[in-house]
Formats: structure tokens, sequence, C-alpha cells
């Protein structure tokens, strides 16, 4: 069974019911995006110049279904449903439920869903296009966190029963495992504490570096978001304080391990989230 979310509004293609909204064809979701080339030929001569690297485009899902209520007053409510997907402009969020997958693009609408202007029984069918400017499908959110490196305390000498042990330790890393077939772009957050010359995240084996060098108050909130290239402090654009900025990301297949850094003085317990979506093509 596939079932689609968009902007509230539940469509599947379950046989449970006769009643309700149903799925009746998916188009764009499975196929790759668009290539972007455009070979330019040679003049007086065969063929064309080489392309170098090709890249994709946005990508195009079509959605079309149905709807079969009980009553003609609960089918003019449905339409009143589809009339009214997407009527601020705002971009949103398309998941589809697939039998072994659950995966979503973030659209906006390309063309308002085609309704019947008139109904004479409790039914109809639509039809919509939705446009995805990041044509990559990203799986559900996962958070991983860490604190940042706290030395283990070890045993002391000379050694006394009953044993005591020190602090556990922390080494301020995070690992990231994206089992998609696209490179994931992650949103990384720094809450719970601040410093008085900053952060500094450091991608472990690549040494790609993230330096933010700003004083961070205790209790705000700092953004790094790797698929826009921009930090924030409270919601306010600070990427002009980044003295190192060579963005990384969770490699197609594979692993980030990201290092979680103070400089200057710590005030409260700064934690580093990392909000992971795998990636598909």
């Amino acid at each position: 069974m596939t079932s689609v979310e968009f902007d509230g509004l539940v469509i599947d293609d379950s046989d449970k019911s006769i009643y309700g909204f149903h799925l009746g064809k998916l188009t764009g979701w499975h196929d790759a995006p668009p290539s972007r080339a455009k070979p330019e030929d040679k003049p007086q001569s065969n063929g064309a110049f080489p392309l170098g690297k090709v890249y994709r485009g946005s990508r195009v899902v079509s959605v079309e279904g149905s709807f079969t209520g009980r009553t003609m007053a609960e089918t003019y409510i449905a339409c009143d449903q589809m009339a009214a997907l997407c009527a601020d402009g705002e971009a949103v969020e398309l998941w589809v439920f697939e039998p072994y997958s659950t995966r979503s693009l973030t659209v906006s609408l390309a063309n308002a869903p085609g309704i019947p202007d008139q109904l004479f029984v409790p039914y109809f069918t639509f039809a919509f296009d939705v446009v995805a400017p990041d044509p990559l499908k990203y799986s559900a959110r996962m958070l991983l966190s860490t604190g940042l490196p706290v030395p283990g305390g070890g045993l002391r000498w000379p050694l006394r029963w009953p044993l005591r042990f020190g602090l556990g330790n922390s080494s301020g890393r995070v690992k990231v495992l994206n089992v998609g077939t696209a490179d994931s772009r992650n949103i990384m957050t720094v809450t719970g504490g601040g410093s008085t010359d900053g952060f500094q995240l450091i991608a472990v084996g690549t040494g790609q570096t993230l330096t933010l060098e700003r004083a961070v108050p205790d209790g705000s909130t700092v953004t790094f978001n790797s698929r826009t290239g921009r930090v924030y402090l409270d919601g306010s654009d600070i990427t002009r304080f980044l003295t190192d900025d060579d963005w990384f990301v969770a490699p197609a297949g594979g692993s980030l391990t990201v290092q979680f850094l103070a400089l200057g003085e710590v005030t409260g317990i700064p934690i580093l989230t990392i909000e992971h979506q795998a990636a598909y093509w």
C-alpha cells in the first residue's frame, strides 16, 4: 500500500474502504531527476563540445486520485480541502509511505488541484503537480547528540577497596550513518550553553572545519545549516563570523563523524545535536 501525505491531506491506495481519498497514480516519484545537460554543437564540425560535470534539475511529482463520499455534503467538503492545499504559497513536505520506505520532499504546489466545477454524485477525480527545487528524497529525521569532550577520571593510585573510578569520559563526537544513495547535508544545532569565543565543528578524517568565532550567550541556539551554507544565532544570520567555512556532508552509503569543540570559556552545558536524514535520488 502506498500513501501520500501533503499539507495535512492523506491520500492512499487502500481498498479497506470505498470512502475517502484514494491514490490513483504517482508520477515522477521513482524517476531520477532530469539532467541539466545542454550540449553545444561544434561549429563546422561533427559532434559537440564536452559537457564537463552534468548536474540534475528539480523534481516534479504528479499526484492523481479520486474521492468517494457517503453524502454530497461530505464530498463538497473534500473539494474545499483540495482547493485549500498550499493556499498560503509556502513550501511544505510531501511524504510518501511505501511498504519498504518512508521518504519526503520539500515542495511547492506547481499546478492547483483540478476538480470538477459541479458534482452530481458524491465522487470526483483530482490531479495536481508539485515541484521540489531540491530533488533529493529524505528519510525520517534522526537526532544525534553529544556534549563537549570530557576526559575520563581513571583509577586512583594506590588502589584501595572499594575501587573508585573517575567521571565517565565523553569524546565530544557524533557519528552519522547515511544509508542513502546521495550525499546528505545535515542541520547541526548547539543549545544548552555558550562560549566566550564561539564553537568549532570538525569532520574527523577529512579535517573539514566550521569555525564560528563569536561570543555565544548561555541559553542561545546556534544553527549550522549545511543545506544552505548559513549559520544562525537565535534566528539571526551570523554567517559572516565563520572564519573557517569548509562545509562537510555525510557521504552516500558512508558515515560522517563530527568533533564538537568550544573556543574560550564555556558557560552552561553546550550540546551539539545533528538532525540527520538519509538522502536518496
